[in-house]
This record gives structure tokens, sequence and C-alpha cells, in this order.
């Protein structure tokens, strides 16, 4: 057995690399209302120098009400703009302009219909997504644009989804980094039991894209009698659109990936 133990390792190794960079963004179905998440402090190293905190809003931070919903203080150093949490609850299609304005959300990009079930929560959610590219070449130099680092100094090339997004993709004029809406991995979507969920695909990037809804329960058709499933067959050309319907019947929390050679768009997050 000794023999083996090297190679034993190197499996382990590289499995724990395989894991380390696959960054798959989920679905989560839940059976009705839950409490928010909380947010733990990081635990700092006392011997380590922390670089000082470089976020361009401390006040976003702060505990605060917007359009209504209340946003609890936040302890991180780059704190989520809270304009933009204010958009998710309420959808774009409900907040004010002005806190539209705050955000690089489309106008679009989450539209929140009826509550057929009257509990007080939307049960029709239309989202578009779009797919960008992190940590990539640029035409105007030998530096990377949209910067995104998954831990310090680490900077892999990666394309994720984002939500449909207005303005720049970097966080200002004089910046590389990547405005805070686009992050690996890409975006959670939370939905209740029996809501009925338009995700639409609108393909800005230069490759072909789908969104597969893995482990979801859905029809292999939409309504539109177009593929539902998202997969190597049915790709999403740049400039296209695509809508994918989903109406869960199950809790629990899933992932949504793309299936277009997806030996390269897996390797790529």
């Amino acid at each position: 057995m000794t023999k083996y133990f090297p190679v034993l390792l190197l499996i382990l190794f590289i499995g724990c690399l395989a894991s380390a960079v696959w960054f798959a963004p989920t679905l989560s179905v839940s059976a009705g209302a839950e409490a928010p998440p909380t947010v733990s402090a990081l635990n700092n190293n006392a011997d380590s120098i922390e670089a000082p905190c470089s976020s361009n809003h401390p006040e976003w931070r702060q505990a605060q009400v917007i359009d209504g919903v209340s946003i609890a203080e936040s302890p991180i150093c780059d704190a989520d703009n809270p304009y933009a949490v204010a958009l998710a609850v309420k959808g774009s299609n409900n907040v004010s302009m002005a806190t539209l304005m705050q955000t690089d959300i489309a106008q679009d990009a989450l539209i929140l219909g009826e509550d057929l079930d009257q509990d007080g929560d939307p049960d029709v959610i239309n989202i578009k997504l779009e797919v960008v590219e992190l940590n990539g070449s640029s035409p105007d130099g030998s530096f990377l644009m949209n910067t995104f680092a998954i831990a310090p100094g680490l900077q892999p090339g990666l394309w994720v989804f984002t939500p449909k997004s207005r303005g720049m993709a970097i966080k200002g004029y004089n910046s590389t980094e990547a405005a805070p809406m686009l992050r690996a991995p890409s975006p959670t979507i939370r939905v209740e039991q029996g809501d009925k969920v338009v995700i639409t695909l609108e393909n800005t990037h230069y490759l072909p894209h789908t969104i597969h809804l893995h482990g979801v329960d859905h029809p292999w058709l939409n309504s539109e009698g177009h593929d539902n499933d998202g997969v190597e067959e049915h790709p999403v050309l740049p400039g296209e659109q695509h809508r994918y319907e989903i109406q869960p019947r199950h809790a629990g929390t899933m992932l949504y990936h793309c299936h277009v050679q997806t030996a390269q768009h897996l390797m790529m997050g």
C-alpha cells in the first residue's frame, strides 16, 4: 500500500483542485417564507497584515430602509449595494427610479408579477440574465479587464451569469475591477414552490451559451413550443435570447449551468 500513497495523494489533490474551481450558481426553492441569512464576521489572523478597506461605499454597510425594504447592517468591508438588495426584494418594476439609478441593473432585469396565492409574495417572476467574462484580455493593453479575485492574488478567467445590466462593467473610469453585480459564483435565484418563473438569457457574449436548470423539474418545451432544457443541441447564439420556464414542485437547492461545449464552459466556471 505504501508505494501507492503518492498516487493517492495526487488524486486527492486533483479532486480538491477541481472542486475549488467549480463555481456553480444555484437555484433555491423554498416551501415558503424563510428568515434572511445572516453574515458572520471573518476571523483574521493576528499575525497577518490586513489590507485597509478599499470600499468606495462605506455607507452601504449601514442599516437602512430603501423603498420600504429594511436592510440590516453589514459587517463586511465591501458590502452589497443596498439599493440592489431592495430591487432584488421588490423587483425592478416596483422600486423608485431613484433606487434603480443607484444600481447597475437594467429596468427589465427582474419583473415581479401577480400574487396568485395571496400570501404577500409575488408568484410570477421574470428574470433576465446575461453572460459576462471576468479577468479577460483587453485590446487596450497587456492587463486583465473586469478583474475579479476569487482569493488574494488569484484571478482566473471566468464566464459568469449576471443579472441584465446597464452602464459600465467596471467600478469606475479609473478602475479595472468588475462592477459589484459581476461576480463568481453567479447569483442565487430564490423562489417558492409553485412560483411561475421565466428566465430569459440575453446572450451578449461572443460565444453560444444556454441555461440548463440542473435538478429542477421542468417541461422539455416552454410555452412557445421551444427548447426548455438548455442542452447542447439548442445553443443561444451571440445576439440572441431564449426563454426558460419552470414551476418547481420540490423544495431544495439545485444548480444551473451552461450546457454548450460543456468541457470548456465547465472549466470557465
